[in-house]
């Protein structure tokens, strides 16, 4: 009855999936829609013909790798699930912004190196999970063939979270425990991850992460550019933020726009309420985005060597921005020192340009941050308001 259960679920949820984007007729869309079109750190100009900006999204939309929804997987510990259909969207996400930060940063292309990276997210590791379970943190020189596969994000969430198979993940949820289970990928050997949880950008502690050093401000990081101490380690950031109450607010809608521009620009943690979705991009007032919300069989290691084509979509999505779920995290990659310089004089850019609708806090050093909590602002507008002292 289980099996007959979860299958007809599984149906409805691709039944649901082919329905939108028959009805939502994305191409259609952004074929009328006469704006430049943004999607992770590329921008393809609307002064291209039609087909060939066509040609080029698709390209680099079925270029990003996706993750989705899968059944059969071993059964999850602490529970009976075999499956995260209905509960695991942020789950996915997660593991999609972490995969294009590794391929972006380490500029991963050929056919042998997208497969390696796909396998550190294989769903069925049955031979890694009881040595996963009985590891010794204090040994740094572990690597797992699959650190980041569901497996062991359950066991961890469970461990650290006490959230179990079946509940909702929140984006600092997955967050928090994809940064604990890259210590054990061979791809952190030059890339640190920096998770701000405060809704703000300091500056120094991206430094501290890049040049293994206690802090620095724009000055010290210009003389090391000069100096010719260009990069240590590259840095994926996420910034957890809200730009609104209930839906998101307008002004604050221009300033992500803008962010959505950056070349060091690498997706949203976002969606719609209790449907998370990764957010890719955009064009005018519309989002591009990969939905998890599909369900396909799980592949172990060994499978993922022979056959990858279930982690490509085809189905280009769009939302309108005003749908946005205004809980969210940004996420930039810098590579080096004059990738982080640029990033830190965007932000004060947009910052300056956009005055108080600029809703992240931006700081140089942490000596001088002091955050207050984040208020709640009772308005016409209902604003989502950062105190910063």
């Amino acid at each position: 009855m289980q099996y007959i259960y979860g299958t007809f679920i599984d149906g409805w949820y691709n039944l649901r999936f082919f329905l939108i984007s028959y009805f939502q007729d994305s191409e259609k869309r952004l074929r009328q829609i006469p704006n430049n079109i943004y999607i992770l750190n590329h921008v393809i100009n609307d002064d291209l013909a039609v087909d060939q900006k066509m040609e080029k999204l698709k390209s680099l939309f079925e270029g990003t790798i996706w993750f989705s929804y899968r059944s059969k997987i071993l059964q999850l510990q602490y529970s009976t699930l075999t499956s995260d259909t209905g509960w695991g969207c942020m789950l996915r996400v997660g593991q999609m912004a972490m995969c294009q930060q590794i391929k972006y940063f380490y500029n991963l292309s050929s056919s042998q190196e997208l497969t390696e990276l796909i396998q550190q997210f294989a769903d069925n590791d049955e031979e890694e999970l009881s040595k996963f379970m009985d590891r010794n943190d204090g040994d740094q020189t572990i690597q797992y063939k699959s650190p980041f596969s569901i497996q062991k994000i359950v066991v961890q969430t469970k461990l650290e979270l006490q959230k179990s198979p079946g509940e909702w993940y929140k984006p600092n949820d997955i967050l928090f425990v994809l940064k604990y289970l890259f210590r054990y990928s061979k791809y952190q050997k030059n890339l640190r991850m920096h998770i701000n949880h405060e809704n703000a950008f300091i500056l120094s502690d991206v430094i501290s992460l890049m040049f293994n050093k206690n802090g620095g401000d724009e000055e010290w990081l210009k003389e090391q550019i000069e100096k010719g101490q260009n990069d240590e380690f590259g840095v994926s950031i996420f910034i957890l933020t809200r730009i609104g109450l209930d839906t998101c607010n307008q002004e604050y809608l221009k300033v992500l726009n803008d962010i959505m521009t950056y070349p060091q620009f690498q997706g949203i943690l976002g969606g719609f309420p209790n449907k998370a979705l990764y957010i890719l991009g955009r064009v005018g007032n519309y989002y591009i985005y990969l939905d998890p919300h599909y369900v396909q069989n799980a592949q172990n290691y060994q499978e993922m060597e022979n056959d990858r084509s279930s982690y490509t979509c085809q189905s280009i999505q769009l939302i309108d921005s005003n749908q946005l779920d205004p809980s969210m995290a940004i996420s930039f990659c810098v590579k080096n020192a004059l990738d982080l310089l640029d990033l830190w004089r965007r932000l004060k850019q947009t910052k300056s340009e956009n005055g108080e609708s600029f809703f992240m806090a931006l700081t140089e050093t942490h000596v001088y941050y002091q955050l207050a909590q984040s208020y709640y602002c009772v308005s016409d507008e209902d604003d989502f308001v950062t105190i910063l002292h």
